[in-house]
């Protein structure tokens, strides 16, 4: 909303601040991808779209200059503009940045007077195919007409798909930890030995993890209490949270899939396993205008 008295633009955390009802147009890039064995995308196009027509807007700008690895760039400007968003709401209110509309990249070559727009779609995640049964029938069924889902995976389910929706970075870590620990009886001291009890009491081992519990919430701890932005396990730590996640939100529920807690997890049988695999070594992009 608009505030009254402050500038229309002003430098805050390292950041330029636009604080304006002026058009603002960007590009849209939509990317989805398409059901079988192999990997195929469909990625259109949308230019000059106007964001928030008649609405305020806060728009941050972060000024940096490009490395050899444009999506760490992307990454590492994306959080650093979170940071100014969270920043400047804490020195006054939330009203100022509400909600998020768009993000844009661009690229100015000292030489050109016009900046190149670039694609900012980071971390586009490939999912296995998977079919639909009797099984995922009878969970979707089970829970179809219940309102009855405990508060405790109710809180989960929310934290988990804010976790998953980020993607590999410091702030899934923490959102997936929320979810765990809302489903683990008090935490504290016994957090991993209590994660480790749930986990088994659900079917799954957890020595068969590929990082243990136990340096998943070390893991957890450098980010919360250290500050680390660049952990080394982010992210594998990212996928292994995601699992135990999603297995303790099944037991939650008292449902069952036959689609693995680990997403990533090629489970087809001979030989379709291996034409998948044949199949995904190389991907396709179709482009529509």
């Amino acid at each position: 909303m608009l505030i009254d008295g402050i500038p229309e633009q002003f430098v805050f955390a390292g950041a330029v601040i636009h604080h304006t009802m002026s058009p603002v147009l960007t590009n849209v890039t939509t990317i989805v991808q398409q059901p079988g064995l192999g990997l195929q995308f469909v990625k259109t196009r949308r230019e000059g779209i106007e964001i928030g027509p008649g609405i305020p807007k806060c728009v941050i700008h972060i000024p940096f200059e490009v490395s050899d690895n444009l999506v760490i760039d992307f990454h590492k400007m994306r959080d650093r503009a979170l940071t100014a968003a969270g920043a400047l709401a804490a020195v006054l209110d939330e009203r100022i940045v509400e909600e998020e509309l768009f993000q844009d990249v661009l690229l100015v070559n000292d030489e050109d007077d016009e900046p190149v727009v670039v694609d900012a779609n980071l971390s586009v995640r490939e999912f296995l195919p998977r079919a639909y049964g009797e099984k995922e029938q009878e969970a979707i069924e089970a829970i179809g007409l219940s309102t009855d889902v405990p508060p405790t995976v109710s809180v989960a389910c929310r934290w988990y798909l804010r976790g998953a929706r980020t993607g590999p970075a410091p702030d899934s870590i923490v959102s997936f930890w929320v979810a765990i620990e809302a489903l683990i009886p008090a935490g504290g001291k016994n957090t991993t030995k209590q994660v480790e009890a749930a986990l088994m009491k659900a079917g799954t081992d957890p020595s068969v993890l590929p990082i243990s519990v136990g340096r998943l919430y070390g893991l957890r701890d450098d980010i919360v209490h250290k500050g680390v932005e660049e952990p080394d396990l982010l992210r594998e730590g990212h996928y292994t949270l995601e699992t135990i996640a999603r297995t303790l939100i099944r037991a939650g529920l008292q449902v069952e899939s036959t689609w693995p807690t680990n997403a990533s997890v090629n489970d087809w049988p001979s030989p379709i396993k291996e034409l998948i695999d044949h199949l995904r070594t190389a991907h396709r992009t179709h482009f529509l205008k």
